[in-house]
């Protein structure tokens, strides 16, 4: 008989999935954030292709955030800002991850950082920031409990009419109410009315 290679565990949420998540910061972005300048390709081929989408394992110049001394090795999540959501903030959707490979000192010197991760389009003009931690057990896992959060859906990623499965969303819940990397949240369909007088009845949709 064949026996198969075992499963390994699966936490709550993967690095992956974590990192390429959207949030909501303040109006504009993280303060003191750095940026993608270039891509360090010779000026005329670059200015010939007029390009600003960067793909992955390209070498780019960025700016570091501010009160960031980098060094070799260093990674960075970049980002492009989103919509605004009345009240909340501004959406920030990542685009991928830099590692630090040229560091060169100086006021405005951009250091050189290759494409190591891409979740979206790269380009030129993204913003730069720290690569938060990401701490979670290997045993965590997706458990029923209720916090007593209720919150809406305010986007969705693409904004499509009908959303599809693996889909980004943001809620307007945030760690304040308790919400935890690791929740499952579940979207439920309020009463409504529709033609003819009928209500249709409160419905879990996803």
């Amino acid at each position: 008989t064949f026996q198969g290679a075992q499963e390994q565990p699966r936490t709550a949420v993967r690095l992956g999935e974590s990192r390429a998540a959207p949030w909501v910061d303040r109006d504009g972005g993280p303060r003191g954030n750095g940026r993608i300048v270039a891509t360090t390709e010779m000026a005329g081929i670059a200015a010939a292709s007029d390009k600003i989408r960067y793909t992955y394992n390209e070498r780019v110049y960025i700016l570091p955030p501010d009160r960031v001394a980098p060094q070799v090795g260093d990674r960075f999540l970049t980002y492009r800002v989103g919509p605004e959501i009345n009240g909340l903030g501004q959406v920030m959707i990542p685009t991928g991850i830099v590692r630090i490979e040229e560091v060169y000192r100086g006021d405005n010197v951009a250091s050189v950082a290759r494409i190591v991760a891409q979740y979206d389009m790269v380009m030129e003009g993204d913003g730069v920031m720290p690569l938060e931690p990401f701490h979670m057990d290997s045993t965590s896992r997706v458990a029923a409990d209720d916090i007593g959060v209720t919150s809406r859906v305010v986007w969705i990623q693409g904004e499509p009419v009908l959303p599809s499965l693996q889909r980004y969303l943001v809620v307007d819940a945030s760690s304040r109410d308790g919400v935890r990397i690791g929740d499952q949240l579940t979207l439920v369909r309020p009463t409504t009315e529709i033609t003819g007088g009928v209500t249709l009845p409160e419905q879990e949709i996803a």
